[in-house]
């Protein structure tokens, strides 16, 4: 009898697969076959996608044959996801479990500015940059950035609709933002230029923590 579990949020954690023996087996397959059985036993909607069938392949060989087509495991695992980001918008994949563990913990690579992003008034296309807040005792922190500040260009490039993941979500672990005026609504750049590093960092989940007297009485706040 096999077993379903419904798992909503599915993470492939490649890593594991070191410890595999079949020798005979090439790298790239074996990695997809870790990923297509895991989501033959594990996924909510094992049973809507074809190709994850208990009836699919007669025989390892036809399962192998299908799995070397992928050359990107990636692919194959986003392949095989039932209507992703209509019906599943839980699962993903990811290389490394130990930042991946780190992070559940609150440990991440990160520069310690938080902040949200705002169209232009008058120019759709373009974006800016608002602090929401700073995290104590990262780089934003150190180098005096505040909630409120107001940034339009990463790297001396106005941020857009287009650029804004390749300035801000890269590999780099430093950028450089170039801060602004409001302007109602239209940033004008300033001469101020703040360059932020992501470094190793803890953070404690509860951000700030007060006590208040207020009328007579002690309040705290979180």
């Amino acid at each position: 009898m096999k077993f379903y579990k419904p798992l909503l949020c599915f993470v492939i954690l490649l890593g594991f697969l070191s410890c595999n023996t079949d020798k005979e087996t090439p790298r790239d397959v074996e990695i997809n076959a870790f990923i297509w059985k895991g989501l033959n036993a594990y996924y909510l909607w094992q049973e809507n996608v074809a190709d994850l069938s208990d009836r699919r392949f007669s025989t390892d060989q036809q399962l192998n044959g299908y799995l070397s087509e992928f050359e990107d495991s990636k692919v194959l695992f986003n392949d095989l996801l039932y209507q992703k980001n209509v019906k599943d918008k839980w699962s993903w994949i990811v290389d490394d479990y130990i930042a991946l563990e780190e992070s559940f913990q609150g440990t991440t690579q990160t520069n310690g500015m938080e902040y949200g992003l705002v169209r232009y008034r008058s120019q759709n296309s373009n974006l800016f940059g608002y602090v929401k807040y700073v995290v104590p005792g990262t780089d934003a922190a150190n180098k005096g950035i505040t909630r409120g500040m107001i940034f339009n260009e990463v790297d001396g490039t106005q941020l857009t609709n287009e650029n804004y993941k390749r300035l801000l979500f890269s590999n780099n672990t430093s950028y450089r933002i170039t801060l602004a005026d409001y302007n109602s609504g239209n940033p004008i750049s300033t001469s101020n230029f703040i360059t932020l590093v992501k470094n190793r960092y803890t953070e404690n989940p509860i951000h700030i923590n007060k006590t208040l007297d207020i009328d007579g009485k002690r309040i705290g706040y979180l």
